[in-house]
């Protein structure tokens, strides 16, 4: 966060701020200068937010910017895709625990 928000003292942070820290980091924010994933900017706003929070109860600033961020600028990470067995691999998988479970009796 340091490289997009460093040059600003925390009384100057502002909501708009870090939706462009977060358009940047979608852009190009990851090591190797691609898209950071959607998760990882999550992560970092929630950092953002706790570490914000903590000032507000400290007395450093009066409100939290990034609880005013846009809904629509959050990260919204993207649940991954489930794998399912074919019908052919579920067989073949309760096969062999029968042909298992039968042998594992019988010691």
């Amino acid at each position: 966060m340091i490289p997009h928000l460093g040059n600003f003292a925390l009384k100057d942070l502002r909501p708009s701020h870090f939706v462009e820290m977060t358009a940047k980091l979608r852009k190009d924010g990851g090591r190797r200068g691609g898209a950071l994933s959607e998760r990882s900017i999550q992560y970092a706003m929630s950092v953002a937010r706790i570490a914000l929070t903590a000032a507000v109860e400290e007395g450093l600033i009066a409100t939290n910017p990034v609880a005013a961020v846009p809904r629509t600028a959050r990260p919204k990470p993207r649940p991954k895709e489930m794998k399912t067995w074919t019908a052919a691999e579920a067989s073949a998988f309760l096969r062999h625990e029968k042909a298992t479970a039968t042998s594992r009796c019988g010691q």
